[in-house]
């Protein structure tokens, strides 16, 4: 404010002069007194404070593991007028892919440094995985097999409690593997049917005569039978009759042996 030749100015803080430095929020105007008295009021100016804003907090409302598709609302807290790392602007936005997201908070006095940063990262429950069998199906004698699952990226449990991507088993049952993954838990694989057995004991053979008088004939029957019979003679069956002098033995086969 300029006065005229031989006047005062005055400032409504008390301060007197053509000029006055502030610091606080406040409404200025100024009069100017001379020799014949006191002018009337200048127009005011209305001077407003702030600071630069804080940094904003941001969090995520589904976590930070999005599985299968899902997605998260992510929300800055703060002051300020919002811009997310991705140029989204706004309090909150929805993500659905991995990423490292953070905000600043902006108003007239300038920008905030950044906020937290929330790291998301995005998987799917695991394929069941597929197992097979180095012995086959059928094991003999007191015989092992070592089953082994494929497939897996996760830690893989089996049916009988056991875990690992394979384990060696001796006792029939029916086996199965699953794996589990930061989403979850897959399915159950294939089932492989385990079953046990051993090679049959030899038969004991006994006839009915062992005499043959005048062309008679004698039936040989061989007991303690489990699987399949065959003789000497090449024939099959639990009996067989002879009418021949002769030597006759059997022997019995399995799916062992």
């Amino acid at each position: 404010a300029s006065p005229t030749a031989g006047g005062t100015l005055y400032w409504n803080t008390g301060a007197t002069g053509s000029s006055i430095t502030v610091s606080t929020a406040g409404n200025y105007y100024c009069w100017e007194v001379n020799s014949c008295g006191q002018g009337p009021n200048s127009n005011t100016v209305s001077v407003t404070t702030a600071a630069t804003p804080a940094a904003p907090s941001v969090s995520s409302s589904n976590g930070t593991l999005l599985c299968n598709g899902a997605t998260t609302t992510l929300t800055a807290s703060g002051a300020g007028a919002i811009t997310w790392n991705t140029a989204a602007t706004g309090s909150s936005i929805t993500v659905n892919a991995a990423g490292s997201y953070y905000a600043t908070a902006s108003n007239s006095c300038g920008t905030s440094s950044a906020s937290n940063t929330v790291v998301v990262t995005t998987g799917n429950t695991p394929a069941a995985p597929s197992i097979s069998s180095s012995n086959g199906s059928l094991l003999c004698n007191g015989a092992t097999t070592t089953l082994t699952a494929t497939g897996a990226s996760g830690p893989v449990t089996w049916s009988n409690g056991q875990t690992g991507n394979s384990i060696t088993v001796s006792s029939a049952g029916s086996y199965y593997a699953y794996q589990t993954g930061s989403c979850g838990t897959s399915g159950n694989s294939n089932t492989i049917v385990i079953s046990t057995d051993a090679a049959p004991a030899a038969p004991t053979v006994s006839a009915n005569a062992t005499l043959l008088c005048n062309g008679s004939a004698a039936t040989i029957t061989a007991s303690n039978v489990t699987g399949t019979v065959t003789w000497n003679t090449g024939q099959t069956g639990s009996s067989i009759t002879v009418s021949s002098a002769g030597t006759y033995y059997a022997y019995q086969t399995n799916s062992c042996g």
